[in-house]
């Protein structure tokens, strides 16, 4: 069961990796030990019904986003990936939250 839950009033912004839209978001905390039983697959059930409905997650606290809801609810990504490649271009600079949603939408360096 949640340990925490909480909801904020937002403005909007205009990053494409944004979670802040206008209007209200809620994060929900769960223990570890919650997502090694059956309730795993209903928050990944929960997490695309928020993505097809255009809703966005906080990237920063997200252990669970898969690629295909992370595309769903960030269209503007390509916008991040195009500055990234003007940047980065050999890929230095990743994280294991960019090998899970965005590794895959970058074009090989040979």
């Amino acid at each position: 069961h949640p340990v925490l839950i909480g909801v904020k009033l937002h403005r909007g912004d205009s990053h494409p990796l944004s979670y802040s839209g206008e209007g209200y978001s809620f994060g929900i905390d769960f223990p570890g030990r919650y997502l090694v039983d059956r309730s795993r697959k209903d928050l990944l059930a929960f997490q695309s019904e928020i993505a097809a409905r255009g809703g966005t997650f906080y990237l920063a606290k997200d252990q669970l986003l898969g690629a295909q809801d992370f595309r769903k609810a960030y269209p503007g990504a390509a916008d991040f990936l195009r500055v990234k490649r003007k940047y980065d271009p050999w890929n230095l600079f990743q994280s294991n939250l960019f090998r899970r949603l965005l590794q895959n939408e970058l074009p090989r360096v040979p």
